[in-house]
């Protein structure tokens, strides 16, 4: 079985029930350590923080002052994350940047995709607390806040640092309305997925742990996706 873990017991209690039964499971994307899964196939959160950071210094500007990382409570890692791209951002900033540029994290707690919507919505709304960078770290938050920026009309007041190719987002990084979007090989997510079942069977044990490239779509290069 190859699994992409929601974080609920009942999946984490059916990767265990495989085992038992002998059939070997590989978590993608998010790890369920705890449990009986032979092997992990994704991205460490120490590499993804530091990539996220490095592409919101690229992001800064002289009016930057305020930096919003979209979190969910399901996802693994999610506060290491945020700490490896929070030190990665300040050690790049100036002494005069540092004392302006506040970065928060904003953990969206897993519901109906409505209430997530409303969430990143009411951030374009309410311009207290509007965000000059927006990070985010899904597919579906991505798009959200792509959608929002649009109707509320921040497109050039919002930079939104996005996850994953999807059409909305290729579309938007090619217009240029996206400065960037982060994505993983997900060609090397399914090889490397495949060949920890292949080796557990034929060897009787696997990697723990296959680690994923990252790739930076930009509009310079965003027409080979």
């Amino acid at each position: 079985i190859i699994v992409k873990p929601d974080g609920s017991a009942n999946v984490q209690d059916a990767i265990n029930a495989a085992d038992a039964a002998g059939i070997p499971v590989v978590t993608v994307l998010t790890d369920e350590a705890d449990t009986s899964r032979k092997s992990f196939v994704g991205i460490n959160s120490y590499q993804l923080g530091t990539t996220y950071g490095r592409q919101v210094l690229q992001c800064i500007g002289e009016d930057t002052r305020q930096i919003t990382v979209l979190l969910n409570n399901g996802d693994s890692g999610k506060d290491l994350i945020f700490k490896e791209l929070k030190t990665v951002v300040q050690d790049g900033l100036s002494e005069e940047q540092a004392g302006t540029v506040q970065i928060d994290p904003l953990t969206i707690i897993a519901g109906s995709t409505f209430d997530e919507e409303e969430v990143i919505r009411d951030l374009f709304n309410e311009e207290a607390g509007r965000p000059d960078i927006l990070v985010c770290m899904n597919e579906r938050d991505s798009v959200s806040a792509y959608n929002a920026m649009v109707d509320y009309n921040q497109v050039g007041d919002v930079d939104i640092i996005g996850y994953y190719q999807s059409d909305t987002m290729l579309d938007a990084v090619q217009k240029g309305t996206v400065p960037m979007v982060i994505t993983l090989d997900t060609d090397q997510m399914g090889r490397c997925s495949v060949e920890a079942l292949e080796e557990y069977y034929s060897m009787g044990y696997t990697s723990n742990y296959f680690s994923v490239d990252l790739n930076i779509i930009t509009q310079q290069n965003a027409g080979d996706y």
